[in-house]
């Protein structure tokens, strides 16, 4: 059978040139924008990423195209990207790490909040998870939860600097809270009015 396709030209033959030639390009396009990103050249890195994942949009090239959206402050495209990784390799904890981390740059803490439940229903043993979540947590001002998901981070890696930073940010951040409330709802002690005072007022009755 494949002697007759190979005499007179099977059906496959064209389709098999057009894959050997997309991976050729996809190659070509790919490791040229890895070139041209390391030359500082990031518009023609990005546009060649982008022609690389039309042709295959595996993972890796993926993340070469979301990290240089980054680099040049493209927030949406970066987010954008993740989302189509978090879609295609829906197991993937960093995938969610990363758009979790675009979210905080775009001060959108619920859809940070989103990103490490995800994480960390996939790997409950991550510390950089739990560390993120208590950020997202911090920016929707729920201190409480954020020092409980710092407390975790801490336990599963006992020098984490930055975790004790921020939880001891989140203890101050949490008594100003409770004093300011207290202050709101104690009654004020009432002031007495000294007698001579009193006698001065005209409008007090003799």
């Amino acid at each position: 059978m494949g002697f007759f396709k190979s005499l007179f030209g099977g059906s496959n033959t064209p389709e098999t040139e057009k894959e050997k030639n997309d991976k050729k390009n996809f190659e070509i396009l790919k490791y040229d924008g890895i070139r041209a990103r390391h030359m500082g050249k990031l518009p023609y890195a990005i546009k060649c990423f982008e022609e690389a994942v039309a042709i295959n949009d595996e993972m890796e090239t993926l993340t070469l195209l979301a990290n240089a959206y980054i680099q040049a402050n493209r927030l949406d495209d970066a987010r954008i990207t993740f989302n189509r990784m978090a879609e295609k390799e829906p197991e993937q904890v960093n995938t969610f790490l990363s758009l979790a981390s675009i979210c905080f740059m775009q001060e959108d803490y619920e859809g940070m909040n989103d990103a490490c439940q995800k994480a960390l229903a996939l790997d409950d043993k991550n510390p950089l998870t739990y560390y993120l979540t208590a950020k997202a947590a911090v920016g929707m001002k729920e201190e409480i939860n954020a020092i409980a998901m710092l407390t975790k981070a801490i336990v599963l890696k006992e020098d984490y600097t930055e975790a004790y930073q921020l939880r001891a940010e989140g203890h101050e951040a949490s008594k100003r809270c409770r004093r300011g409330h207290s202050e709101i709802t104690e009654p004020q002690p009432r002031r007495r009015t000294s007698p001579a005072v009193e006698r001065r007022n005209p409008c007090s009755n003799r």
